[in-house]
């Protein structure tokens, strides 16, 4: 069931045409489900659901609200050590629960763009220095020397702060 509504997830993001309600309202109810499932069960793992099934129940969190996405991370941190977690899936969360927070991300997975012309570019990063070393465990390809050099700085997102979307601006520190 849980791999299902992850294609149903999908389905409207990646066509591009679904009205942003629908796409709400997917999001909605996936949350509705996920909600008693992870309480009563932890992470459904690849233990639980199958590696089909525990990646399906990553990208349902992906699109779960940041407050949920935080509450939920160390569920999927222990199921990883325990082997029922794709660790790449997990950098992906842990990145998003650290733009969410307005921290720097560990892993290089997320981006932002202030103006829409622009290319986005990458979240501050923790460690440009160590990333790709990071990422080579993970089996990840490397990002490119412009693409570390070119992320975004703390100071420059809060220069930016008038042309940012409501949840990056949420995201930054405060002043």
């Amino acid at each position: 069931e849980i791999y299902t509504l992850s294609l149903h997830d999908a389905l409207p993001i990646s066509a591009g045409e679904t009205p942003r309600s629908t796409v709400e309202q997917i999001d909605k109810d996936n949350l509705a489900f996920l909600t008693p499932h992870l309480a009563r069960h932890g992470w459904l793992g690849s233990d639980l659901v199958g590696k089909h099934g525990a990646h399906a129940c990553w990208l349902l969190v992906q699109h779960a609200p940041a407050e949920q996405q935080q509450a939920w991370l160390p569920l999927m941190q222990t199921a990883a050590l325990n082997g029922w977690a794709d660790e790449r899936d997990l950098a992906y969360l842990q990145d998003r629960c650290d733009v969410n927070a307005g921290r720097p991300q560990t892993h290089g997975m997320q981006s932002v763009r202030y103006d829409a012309p622009a290319l986005a570019r990458l979240w501050p990063l923790a460690d440009p220095d160590g990333i790709n070393e990071l990422r080579a465990m993970l089996n990840m390809h490397p990002l490119s020397e412009e693409e570390i050099a070119d992320a975004w700085t703390a100071d420059e997102l809060a220069e930016h702060r008038c042309h940012l979307t409501d949840d990056v601006v949420r995201a930054l520190p405060n002043d």
